[in-house]
């Protein structure tokens, strides 16, 4: 460690801080010293809830509850279950079997899945992975996770393909992820050709066909009425209205 010293200079730089120059008083010399030298000290972050609380993710230690997905046994505590999720207070406090017997069986959500919903419960972990951000959408949806669910769905922009945007929308519209859908509203508008050759695409519903063809005209029309910027075979369709979007 640097000697301690006055009239110095210091920056942080990443985990370190660096210390350059200043001044001492030398007893022996009866005077300032005054220094030139750079140190560098490394500082260690300080312990966090939820780094502490990760470690303890389907950690069998001190577990008093077994959720069992897919056939297999994730332990967990129930405090922290009940703490940070609604979903699971509500089981944990009606007495119900689940309670009585410490033991939870989970058969609408993949374990995978399940336990980045557990990262997130127990450190706040938002770092969904694309492949699985639509089922994590769904299930931080169905278990009231709203924090883990805005993170899915910006997770889930990274999947908007001409292949894949009408599944995105769906699963955007049906689990009211209002960001989401406008941006696969405006991927479908700006690769409409494209979009709509797709089997997915034929298969959306017309509600959400409806929000396309709404979408397109808003892109495409001025209020004289006429196509802008749409080639002639889809300013045709949009034309002929629904019969162009579906059956």
């Amino acid at each position: 460690a640097p000697i301690r010293r006055p009239c110095h200079a210091a920056a942080a730089v990443g985990s370190s801080v660096y210390v350059v120059g200043g001044r001492y008083w030398d007893v022996d010399e009866d005077d300032y010293i005054f220094l030139s030298d750079t140190q560098r000290l490394d500082v260690e972050e300080p312990p966090s809830l939820a780094a502490d609380l990760s470690a303890w993710v389907a950690n069998p230690r001190h577990a008093d509850l077994e959720v069992v997905v897919e056939g297999r046994a994730v332990p967990a505590h129930r405090v922290v279950l009940a703490a940070r999720c609604a979903h699971f207070a509500s089981m944990l406090d009606s007495g119900m079997q689940e309670a009585r017997s410490g033991v939870v069986v989970i058969d609408d959500v993949r374990h995978e899945v399940f336990l980045q919903l557990l990262r997130y419960v127990y450190g706040d972990d938002t770092a969904v992975p694309g492949h699985l951000a639509l089922e994590v959408v769904a299930a931080a949806d169905r278990y009231g996770l709203a924090g883990l669910k805005s993170a899915a769905a910006e997770s889930a922009r990274g999947l908007l393909r001409a292949e894949t945007v009408s599944e995105v929308l769906a699963a955007a519209d049906a689990h009211g992820t209002g960001a989401l859908r406008e941006a696969c509203l405006s991927f479908i508008t700006a690769h409409f050709p494209d979009v709509i050759a797709t089997e997915s695409f034929r298969a959306l519903p017309r509600g959400l066909l409806d929000l396309v063809h709404t979408a397109m005209a808003s892109r495409h029309y001025p209020r004289d009425g006429r196509a802008r910027g749409v080639r002639a075979p889809e300013a045709e369709r949009l034309d002929r209205g629904d019969e162009a979007l579906g059956p």
